[in-house]
């Protein structure tokens, strides 16, 4: 299997970016780079299918609305939970809901 570099990059272009990456370790690992927002750049659309084509992620599912009714307290501390992890709090109760049906669908079902 090919790795992305292998497969999108020409061999020059990958050894520079390895070098490159080599040379500023500290500054990622400092998070100069990766929490600094000047360093930082959302992909467009297009780039962003490519990247999920290249990475073998999934396809967005297609998602619809749903209205539920949470205790304030409880929503509350999941705003705060997600908040830790920077996430949305709707995108948390969506791990914890798939998280909690992964290990028990085979209990129920």
């Amino acid at each position: 299997m090919k790795t992305i570099n292998e497969k999108h990059i020409s061999k020059e272009k990958s050894e520079e970016y390895e070098k490159l990456a080599h040379d500023n370790l500290d500054k990622w690992e400092k998070g100069d780079y990766g929490r600094n927002k000047n360093y930082m750049a959302r992909a467009s659309p297009e780039e962003e299918k490519k990247l999920n084509v290249a990475l073998g992620l999934p396809k967005k599912k297609k998602q619809k609305n749903y209205s539920i009714k949470f205790d304030e307290e409880l929503i509350q501390k999941v705003k705060f939970v997600a908040s830790r992890k920077h996430i949305g709090y709707q995108t948390l109760i969506k791990i914890v809901i798939a998280d909690y049906l992964e290990k028990n669908w085979k209990n129920v079902a």
